[in-house]
Formats: structure tokens, C-alpha cells, sequence
């Protein structure tokens, strides 16, 4: 059975963590690039929380997901980072334009996912997740995607198949 983390509870107003670089030491980190009036991201964003509470809270991996919000005011950006259950860049506008920019990010919602060392992974993290939900794939890395994935049941036949057989 693959277990499945419940999502974690909502946040209060106002109550939305701000994060440092040194928070996010040795996890592979996805910057959302979203914003609460983009209709595509409010399709994706609840696809991108189950994965996020699969992978961070029930498997316990090293990943982290930043808020980076292309929200008009900073108002609508603590409304809709209080709505996330993952921390939320600092909001400015001018500076988190700049960084989509440098990054290649076009249009919303964009994931780009990040390893622990800084490297860009890929700017189609939407995609692997996606591709993904559960994060069986995970970090998303081009050679995880080039492993076949195994569902729970053929990765223990797989063990199984290893083990050395005896005879009664």
C-alpha cells in the first residue's frame, strides 16, 4: 500500500513562514511561481500540495517548496501564501520578477525545481509532477526519470526476485 499524508491544516491569516537560503540547505527545493488570480494555477496548485504532503511528510524527503508569488499586492500575496503549506519568498515584486526572468519562467504556474547543491534541475516541474504525483520519481532529476518507476507491489516482487533461493 503507498501511504498517503494527509494535507497538512491550513494556515492563519498573516501566519505564512518567510524563508532563508540557509532553511533550504541540502534539500532539493521546487520555487512555485504562481499567483491566486491565475485560473491554471488554481488547478495545479492542489496537485502540487498532495505531492508536496506524499513526498515531504509522508516518505520524509528532503524537499521544500518556496511560494514565489506573482500576486499584484502584497495583501493578495499573504492571502494566498496563507492558503500553502509551504513558506513563501519575501514579497517584492520587482526582485521575484527578476528571478523568473533569470530562470526562464514565462508563464504561470511554473515549478522549477532546484538540488541541494543550487543546480537547476529542470524548469518543467509542473510536468514531472504531473507525471508524478506520488513522487516515486523523485528528486526529478534526469536520471530518476530515466529509471523505470516501480509501484509498491513490483518493487518488492523486484526484492524478492534478488533474493537467493534455497532448496527444502
Amino acid at each position: 500500500l503507498t501511504r498517503v499524508a494527509p494535507p497538512p491544516p491550513p494556515r492563519r491569516r498573516g501566519s505564512s513562514p518567510q524563508v532563508s537560503a540557509s532553511d533550504l540547505a541540502g534539500r532539493v527545493v521546487g520555487l512555485y511561481f504562481s499567483a491566486s488570480w491565475c485560473g491554471p494555477c488554481k488547478h495545479f496548485t492542489p496537485q502540487l500540495i498532495r505531492t508536496y504532503c506524499q513526498v515531504k511528510l509522508a516518505e520524509g524527503k528532503p524537499w521544500e517548496v518556496v511560494l514565489v508569488s506573482s500576486d499584484r499586492t502584497a495583501a493578495d500575496f499573504d492571502k494566498y501564501a496563507d492558503s500553502m503549506p509551504w513558506p513563501a519568498a519575501h514579497y517584492h515584486q520587482e526582485r521575484l520578477a527578476g528571478l523568473a526572468q533569470r530562470l526562464g519562467v514565462s508563464s504561470l504556474p511554473s515549478l522549477v525545481l532546484v538540488d541541494a547543491s543550487g543546480k537547476v534541475l529542470t524548469v518543467e516541474g509542473r510536468d514531472r509532477i504531473t507525471d508524478d504525483p506520488l513522487g516515486l520519481r523523485f528528486p526529478w532529476s534526469q536520471q530518476a526519470l530515466d529509471a523505470p518507476a516501480l509501484d509498491a507491489p513490483a518493487a518488492d516482487q523486484a526484492q524478492a526476485a534478488e533474493q537467493p533461493h534455497t532448496a527444502a
